[in-house]
């Protein structure tokens, strides 16, 4: 079961985005000097998270989480996809902290979601070559 996390308790989930650190928008989230919101699989031992920020998303921790996963699906398919059309929003960027995410992330978003953006044999690449990490960018259809 997916638990939104209350601001004063998004350090439960800071450590789950060591490999995403450098990424200011999370770490704005998670000190509370940005807008947004916390998901957690577990309050009190989180296992998998989910930090949302705008039209910016970061999964991190435990990629094989089938409980997790399925909420996580049933909040954009609920929400975000609902409330981005309302405000005409037809694009969001998935940032992810592991390759273990790069299938997932095509599970929980399928055939509600395009993605434009992935190459990930491009990001792999790229992600060993500069440290850096794979991101999916997505657009509603």
């Amino acid at each position: 079961m997916i638990h939104e996390l209350e601001a004063n308790e998004y350090f439960m989930a800071r450590q789950l985005f060591r490999a995403l650190d450098f990424h200011l928008g999370v770490l704005a989230v998670l000190d509370g000097t940005a807008p947004g919101r916390v998901y957690v699989d577990d309050a009190a031992e989180p296992k998998s998270t989910l930090v949302r920020s705008g039209r910016r998303f970061y999964l991190a921790g435990a990629a094989h989480n089938p409980a997790f996963n399925a909420d996580v699906r049933t909040l954009f398919c609920e929400q975000v996809y609902p409330q981005a059309l309302q405000a005409g929003e037809i694009e969001f960027v998935v940032y992810y902290d592991s390759q273990d995410w790069d299938t997932r992330i095509q599970e929980i978003l399928k055939d509600r979601y395009y993605s434009f953006a992935v190459n990930f044999l491009l990001y792999l690449y790229l992600a060993k070559l500069t440290g850096y990490y794979q991101h999916a960018g997505y657009r509603t259809i």
